[in-house]
């Protein structure tokens, strides 16, 4: 049986953030449901082996993420919906109408954009690199939710073919309207992290909140990478639903 400390070492986050961890997971997975009240701070400090004061600061990011109420002298419930508004969930559907959807009534603002820019592909990569991109950073919000901070690599001579085109739209889409004769290879890879300080203020999260970050990479026939997109979305905004026989 693994001890109770075991739950809040390792790794280089601090105590707090570890037990806010173990609490977000908990009601995500319905162990606290939404309405519920959950364990007095003293209950909580008690089960994890922690310190009152550091069960007081992870209960402070899981309210600023917006999974928790504190109430004075009631206690502390699980919010009654524990998942962002149904118009901005984004299930991972293989036909991107998740994507698409969620973009209607999506407003973008540019945080920061250069040319030749250095590209971060993964050693290894079979494609070939052009030979300049265009990089952009853009922070998307729906509903006054800011729900992704983008990353976008863009073959230079691609992106000034309809620069102000590219700053707005969906890269993805625009690149199959400008180029509708060339085959184009798309590959994407998705993985569950932690919000850093600067992604906590620019998706309005708490720091060390789950995101996911979605990396892809577009390229030509001829293998020529013309677009890396990553994408980092806030974790409760993403769903992967799939129904399958067995």
């Amino acid at each position: 049986m693994v001890a109770k400390k075991d739950l809040l070492s390792g790794g280089s986050n601090k105590r707090y953030v570890n037990l806010a961890h173990v609490i977000r997971l908990r009601i995500r997975t319905g162990e606290y449901a939404p309405g519920s009240r959950l364990p007095s701070i003293e209950q909580i400090a008690s089960q994890f082996d922690a310190a009152v004061v550091t069960t007081r600061q992870a209960l402070a990011l899981l309210e600023a993420d917006g999974l928790v109420q504190r109430r004075q002298g009631v206690g502390t419930f699980v919010s009654d919906s524990v998942q962002a508004p149904a118009a901005l969930q984004l299930p991972l559907d293989e036909d991107w109408s998740g994507i698409r959807n969620l973009w209607q009534n999506s407003t973008t603002r540019i945080l920061s954009e250069h040319r030749n820019a250095v590209v971060p592909i993964d050693q290894g990569h079979p494609g070939k690199l052009s030979n300049t991109y265009h990089h952009m950073r853009r922070l998307h919000e729906a509903h006054g939710m800011p729900y992704t901070v983008a990353d976008i690599y863009l073959d230079q001579a691609i992106f000034e073919r309809a620069p102000k085109r590219f700053r707005k739209e969906i890269v993805l889409h625009l690149l199959r309207k400008l180029m509708p004769d060339t085959k184009l290879d798309a590959h994407e890879t998705i993985q569950i992290d932690a919000a850093d300080v600067e992604l906590a203020k620019l998706l309005d999260i708490a720091v060390g909140a789950p995101v996911v970050i979605m990396k892809r990479v577009v390229q030509d026939q001829a293998g020529r990478i013309l677009y890396i997109g990553i994408p980092i979305y806030r974790g409760d905004i993403v769903r992967l639903d799939r129904t399958f026989a067995i």
